[in-house]
């Protein structure tokens, strides 16, 4: 095992602690199926589909997580219209395993502040 793979293996959530067989087993079984497609993603431009986006967007990024970093995530919602952008910190790639509570407030939040439309819209 890698120690990058190790490191990311670690990281992938601050609420549940990984012991050695644990992040060896994510380390086989998830990262390295995610290899190729990173590689192809960091290899694509997503600025003109995500300028295209016309749904509201709620980007939530956080201050521990090594895989998609904060920046990364303003550049993301800098570029769809209409975004909203929020940082939660001391949390790493699952927020929403790590701090539950706070998560599904912002999106319901988000939900309820208008942004979906009371009916779907025309086909």
């Amino acid at each position: 095992m890698s120690r990058t793979a190790s490191s990311i293996a670690r990281d992938i959530t601050h609420a549940v602690p990984l012991d050695d067989v644990d992040v060896d087993n994510v380390t086989r079984g998830t990262l390295a199926s995610m290899v190729r497609p990173i590689h192809a993603m960091r290899a694509t431009s997503y600025r003109l589909k995500l300028a295209n986006l016309r749904a509201p967007t709620l980007v939530i990024s956080t201050t521990r997580d090594r895989i998609v970093l904060a920046g990364q995530a303003e550049a993301a919602a800098k570029g769809i219209p209409r975004a909203r952008h929020v940082v939660l910190d001391e949390a790493g790639h699952c927020p929403m395993i790590e701090r539950p509570d706070e998560f599904n407030r912002l999106v319901l939040e988000f939900l309820c502040q208008g942004h979906v439309p009371s009916r779907p819209p025309k086909w």
